[in-house]
């Protein structure tokens, strides 16, 4: 999602990100939209490596095969990034990767399991679409991960759990693959980080106005003394310094509890030396680390080279400038410094004292920077949709990689480019790269060979013939095309449907995704026409903050989606509805939509204005509004945290219409169903009618509708072949849910009808006799009108509800004359003047009365059958739009005796 938020950034730590709106369903009815999530890259970077040396990486696996543990080989699923890709280049498949002179590596891996499956094949494109075998996610922990030398490495190896093994030191992000229930441990981040000083403070509650947390923004420490850049004890280039905050107990810091957003690296150069304590390194940490106040924290330090030397206070030693003995150091924040005595042995809770000496007489030079913030105004927060595009695609739809990058084909821009492989300068010849901007993603492309393809975002632009990437292209370039058009990554793909759902999508004016365009994989080199540009309708939806709300702050929150004004035309609602924080919000006023990007381009006057800096035309068609209201003093430690990261909303669209016809068949017009499973009575248990209890939200002008197929032992036809019948109302037929309470559920009875529904009346009229099934006409045409077999209704014409049965035609003699398979033993309806009428649904059930209400149904040969052993329902909901709708919560279903 995109952030826009007044007047003031840095009071909610909030960061402009993108977080995916999760496309899934709370419906219990499967006609709903829904689709599976589609794998996406998780970034790993991992640190303290032997420079420039081959290495494969693995990720453990313990869920399948019984929950034997075992390494599986993911080096093919990964890409290189960043500065790596100088290092790792020209491929398109990796076998192993080369690690930076500095000894780091920096990948992109595809977040499942790889037993058998070469990415080069149709059968990994299978793979992910269907999401099978997957051993690894957004809940892996950075223990899953290990990274071997190349060297040390075969295929006997795969399985050896003895295989020596770097961990994974820093910056895993997360993914949003499933929803994560958030738990307590998930502020810390669980790894092996083994630091060279841990300096602990504590948070007195008195000097921050009695404030519950504070939020760390920057630490300060000093450095006497730093390595070589290039010919030091390590040798590494341009070894740095990281530091974490971590938690302590008991006076004790635990190194794998350290807190998340509080690791920062720096690298050599940004190191200031400082002779006397006067010119800090400020680890600035990207967003704020919140804290509690009454505890004790440790700022754990990590040397890549041993050479580096903070500025430390000892007591004894002269201050410095001066021949005055150090007192010691002043203990205001009430911490220790720890120092680690034993780099070789390994780190756990139960060997801390071994490796760590606390030193009472000694502290490191450090301060902590904690936000102080101004609340004289109300915060304002915006929150918008991200950048994605809901396509139908044409039939031969093609097959997708995960997170591949897509663009749409069209023709290239004037001139040839050059590129080598881990550079970032893009040369032209006789091209016009002044019309580029910084930002854009522009596509390069073999002319030879269409699957040789980078897509690459723009930094700057020297001149007409050169410009620069901000990351190294992966592949060779030389003489090459490169295309000006809309860029964006695969998220969702249905192939049943072909709808396809892309995130990150770079269409702005003038370059927008089109019907009747094509788009293509720069992986998979798939591509198909786009049929038509979607709007994403939304009838529910849940939002879902991760938001910490101090006692002095109120929160106000509304909504606004847009809504359909003409033929492709949207415009943001205005309404501003109160957003319930806690509970889904029902979108009754109006029929809401998430546009695709390039619908918001088309309709940018029309929609919110996001405000994003230095992006105009940032015109949004959902907008999350939440309005922070102080209530206590202008000026505090603690604010309202809303994290970025978190925000997500569920939403659900309806897939609904108003046509039960022909429901009675397995084929029905409905859209939204629910089909339940069969129920199977013992022998000798068989029912005879049935009662189907229902609670429902059923608000005025919509409807649902509860049908029952049965089936006697003594009928030999398939269960799935019987038709539905429909029941009828016998308790709360005239109740309807107050629209304004959407959990007004009312409860509902239904039982077999009574009858079955006719369609026409023959001509003519007809005879009967007591006990006898012979039927005569006057006037009839039996031959034309009937055949052996069809289920007919006789009545009295002037009594016809009352008065009346239903059989079986035995065999039909002529035009005047038929045999029913029983013999008329109703004396209502043993007489002349009757009438013959046709039924339209000659094979549903309904509750015989001259047989004590006993349910019966006719097989397709003309058999009567009385009561059933087998039945299932189902409910078919209505409603003529998917604004209201009503909706199931529970059902009972009971067979009865008469």
């Amino acid at each position: 999602m995109t952030i826009k938020h007044t007047p003031n950034l840095k009071q909610l730590n909030a960061q402009t990100q993108s977080q995916f709106l999760a496309r899934t369903s709370l419906f219990k009815f499967p006609s709903s939209q829904y689709s599976v999530l589609s794998p996406t890259y998780l970034p790993l970077r991992f640190s303290n490596l032997k420079p420039s040396t081959r290495y494969k990486i693995f990720v453990r696996t313990s869920e399948e095969n019984g929950g034997d543990q075992r390494q599986e080989d993911i080096t093919a699923f990964c890409r290189p990034r960043g500065e790596c890709i100088l290092y790792n280049n020209n491929q398109q498949t990796f076998n192993f990767f080369v690690s930076t002179p500095s000894g780091e590596l920096a990948v992109l891996a595809r977040p499942y399991g790889t037993e058998f499956v070469d990415p080069g094949t149709q059968n990994w494109v299978d793979f992910w679409k269907y999401g099978q075998n997957q051993s690894y996610s957004s809940s892996s922990s950075r223990d899953d991960f290990l990274i071997v030398e190349f060297s040390n490495v075969d295929a006997s190896e795969r399985n050896n759990q003895a295989i020596s093994q770097k961990k994974i030191l820093t910056d895993v992000s997360s993914m949003t693959v499933s929803s994560i229930v958030q738990t307590e441990d998930d502020q810390f981040i669980k790894q092996q980080f083994i630091a060279n000083y841990i300096q602990t403070f504590f948070i007195d509650p008195n000097s921050v106005n009695n404030a519950n947390f504070v939020d760390l923004t920057e630490i300060l420490l000093y450095f006497r003394r730093k390595p070589n850049r290039t010919n030091n004890s390590s040798g590494l280039v341009d070894p740095g310094v990281s530091i974490a905050i971590v938690d302590v107990e008991d006076q004790k810091p635990i190194l794998q509890r350290q807190y998340k957003n509080s690791i920062v690296s720096k690298n050599w150069s940004q190191i200031p030396i400082t002779t006397d304590a006067s010119a800090p390194t400020t680890f600035t940490f990207n967003d704020s680390v919140r804290l509690e106040s009454g505890k004790t924290y440790g700022i754990a330090v990590l040397l890549d080279d041993p050479e580096y030397f903070p500025w430390q206070c000892v007591t004894g030693d002269l201050l410095v400038g001066t021949n005055v003995p150090s007192s010691g150091p002043r203990k205001n924040h009430r911490g220790s410094m720890f120092k680690l005595t034993n780099s070789n042995a390994t780190l756990s809770n139960d060997n801390f004292e071994k490796l760590y000496v606390p030193t009472t007489d000694t502290d490191l030079k450090f301060d902590v920077r904690i936000a102080q913030y101004d609340i004289s105004e109300d915060i304002v927060i915006d929150i918008t949709n991200s950048d994605q595009e809901f396509f139908t695609l044409q039939p031969n739809a093609g097959n997708w990689r995960g997170d591949e990058a897509v663009y749409q084909n069209t023709s290239p821009e004037s001139g040839s480019v050059t590129i080598s492989p881990g550079r970032r300068r893009v040369v032209g010849n006789g091209t016009n790269f002044s019309t580029l901007s910084a930002g854009e993603l522009v596509v390069i492309r073999d002319p030879l060979n269409n699957s040789r393809v980078e897509v690459v975002q723009v930094e700057t632009i020297a001149n007409n013939t050169v410009f620069t990437t901000r990351d190294p292209v992966i592949l060779s370039f030389t003489a090459s095309e490169y295309l000006r058009t809309p860029v964006a990554t695969i998220y969702r793909y249905k192939p049943g449907t072909r709808e396809i759902q892309l995130n990150l999508s770079s269409a702005r004016p003038s370059y927008v995704f089109s019907p009747g365009s094509t788009i293509v994989g720069t992986e998979s080199n798939q591509f198909a026409v786009i049929d038509s540009i979607d709007p994403f309708p939304v009838s529910v939806f849940s939002s879902n903050f991760e938001l910490d709300l101090p006692s002095n702050f109120e929160v106000e929150a509304s909504y606004n989606f847009s809504q359909q004004t003409g033929q492709n035309e949207y415009a943001i609602s205005q309404l501003n509805i109160p957003l319930d924080l806690t509970s889904p919000n029902y979108i009754t006023d109006y029929r809401a939509f998430i546009l695709s990007r390039s619908l918001e381009i088309e309709n940018g006057p029309n929609l919110f204005d996001a405000g994003i800096p230095g992006e105009t035309e940032k015109r949004k068609s959902m907008q999350l509004r939440l309005t922070f209201k102080p209530t206590g003093r202008p000026v505090t430690f603690e604010s309202p945290e809303l994290t970025v990261a978190s925000i997500s909303a569920v939403t659900n669209s309806w897939l609904i219409n108003d046509d039960a016809t022909n429901e009675h068949t397995n084929n029905g017009n409905a859209v939204s169903k629910y089909l339940s499973k069969k129920l199977i009575f013992q022998q000798g248990r068989e029912a005879e009618d049935i009662r189907v209890i229902v609670n429902a939200f059923r608000p005025q002008g919509t409807d649902f509708k509860v049908y029952a197929k049965i089936l006697n032992n003594s009928d030999s036809d398939p269960f799935d072949d019987k038709n539905w019948t429909e029941l009828e109302f016998t308790s709360g037929s005239n109740e309807f849910s107050d629209l304004r309470d959407q959990f007004d559920y009312r409860e509902y009875e239904l039982g077999f009808p009574s009858t079955i529904p006719v369609s026409e009346r023959i001509d003519g009229s007809v005879e009967t006799t007591s006990n006898s099934s012979i039927v005569t006409g006057s006037g009839t045409t039996f031959n034309t009108d009937l055949a052996n077999g069809d289920i007919i209704r006789i009545s009295d014409p002037l009594f016809d509800e009352q008065n009346f049965g239903i059989f079986s035609i035995d065999t039909v003699a002529n035009n005047t004359s038929l045999t029913l398979t029983e013999e008329v033993s109703n004396a209502n309806i043993i007489s002349s003047g009757l009438v013959i009428s046709k039924l339209e649904t000659p094979h549903t059930a309904y509750n015989n009365p001259l047989n004590d209400g006993v349910v019966r149904y006719f097989d397709f040969a003309g058999g009567a059958h009385d009561g059933y052993s087998t039945v299932a329902v189902k409910i078919v909901l209505l409603s003529a739009t998917s604004q209201i709708v009503p909706r199931i919560d529970d059902y009972r279903v009971i067979g009865v005796s008469v």
